[in-house]
């Protein structure tokens, strides 16, 4: 190689080099702006020693580097941010494309049903499942017993009794969210929805609404898990055209009776997580919470070992496989998570910790409530109890990709955390 031509070489990859660190300077010049943009974003909100929060940037390679973060290893109370960790282990357990599953018996006069726990047993799919239980000679039916000792207990920490439909009761056989949706009509208490035939028992439970007016409608919940399960087999009654049923509880399939259809709902794992995260439905959470323990066989540890029942599921056993799959997944020592929705202040997560949980779920951020605004895409989560609020998710601005946690554990301005999350994505 001539002198000239080495020259040239080295000048080439000088020149190289002298770009190549003048864009890595130019870079870190870009992240400290950022990182002080940032700082006076949040310093405006005066956080206090009841606060956390976390931002963090994913680099290309996968990579996080925080941007922000102000106690982000404390642990507070997430309230509805807690339905991540339901998230994370539900899809863990069974995967997106899991059906839950509900099996159909017959005794003579009885026909039974025994549940394992569906979320989304609505109007329609129990539509599907008259359509389908016709099929077979229903003749001389006179009973629609109702088998909901799948779940072992029902008790979820945190709920208290207000007939609000986010506190709805849990069972392991349920229709619509074991709420239902009444209205006030010529005087009367009529069923809001045309594909939900008002039921006995939910006429009983209007007598507990404040519908006095024409007009008026309000959808509440069944109070408990006895209502829940004559609720449905009523349902069911109606759907199928029985007349003279009656609907029994309370009871357990003879163990000597097989199965003459199961029922797969048509709405998968992924719907079912969809839905609870765009409503925040607390009903589907601690369904699938309670669940996770059956799934897996594990035994409330409060149960009698001599006996030869299957195990069910408990909040006791749910817990105990929840925390350790936290464990062996993230590595987690001090955290708490008594429940799957966040109806409990006795759960508590640190930022990093939901952040962790955030990294867990990148892949199925769709099933996020989409909040995009700026040119921004995000998909978030928002968590709410008195005196917390919360907010974690993702922002994609460009082709930079960012996670959040805010949580507030104190009372906040009305819509704090939104706009919040305006100014952080402006600032991004």
């Amino acid at each position: 190689m001539s002198l000239c031509r080495c020259y040239g070489h080295a000048k080439r990859v000088l020149s190289g080099s002298i770009v190549t660190s003048f864009i890595a300077l130019w870079m870190v010049s870009q992240m400290q702006v950022m990182a002080s943009d940032l700082k006076s974003t949040f310093a405006e909100n005066r956080l206090t020693k009841s606060d956390s929060i976390l931002v963090v940037e994913i680099l290309p390679n996968g990579q996080q580097v925080t941007r922000f973060e102000w106690q982000s290893e404390k642990l507070l109370i997430p309230a509805s941010l807690s339905k991540l960790v339901t998230t994370h282990v539900a899809l863990d357990i069974w995967g997106k494309d899991y059906r839950f599953e509900t099996n159909f018996y017959r005794d003579e006069n009885t026909l039974w049903v025994k549940g394992f726990g569906d979320p989304f047993l609505v109007s329609e799919e129990l539509e599907e499942i008259a359509k389908n239980l016709t099929e077979f000679d229903l003749k001389g039916i006179r009973q629609i017993a109702i088998d909901s000792t799948y779940f072992k207990d029902v008790g979820v920490p945190g709920r208290s009794k207000v007939v609000d439909p986010y506190n709805a009761p849990l069972n392991a056989v349920s229709a619509n969210f074991n709420t239902t949706m009444l209205a006030f009509v010529d005087k009367q208490i009529v069923s809001a929805e045309p594909q939900t035939p008002l039921t006995p028992t939910a006429s009983r439970v209007a007598k507990r609404t404040r519908l006095v007016e024409d007009g008026d409608a309000e959808r509440v919940n069944l109070v408990d898990s006895s209502n829940a399960a004559s609720h449905f087999g009523e349902l069911l009654m109606l759907k199928l055209g029985l007349d003279k049923t009656t609907v029994l509880t309370g009871v357990k399939v003879p163990d000597q009776l097989d199965s003459f259809y199961v029922h797969k709902n048509s709405r998968n794992m992924a719907t079912n997580i969809r839905g609870m995260m765009e409503y925040s439905n607390n009903f589907i959470a601690n369904q699938l919470f309670l669940s996770v323990s059956g799934a897996r066989g594990i035994r409330d540890p409060e149960d009698a070992i001599d006996n030869n029942e299957k195990p069910g599921a408990s909040f006791r056993a749910s817990q105990t496989l929840i925390r350790k799959n936290l464990v062996d997944t993230f590595g987690w020592d001090d955290f708490s998570v008594l429940e799957g929705a966040g109806l409990s202040r006795q759960n508590r997560l640190s930022a990093v910790q939901i952040n962790d949980l955030l990294t867990s779920l990148q892949q199925v951020n769709y099933l996020f409530k989409d909040y995009s605004n700026r040119g921004a895409s995000i998909r978030a989560k928002t968590g709410t109890l008195n005196g917390v609020r919360s907010f974690a998710g993702y922002i994609s601005k460009g082709d930079r990709s960012f996670q959040f946690v805010f949580n507030f554990n104190r009372h906040v301005p009305y819509r704090h955390r939104e706009a919040l999350l305006r100014n952080l994505t402006a600032t991004l």
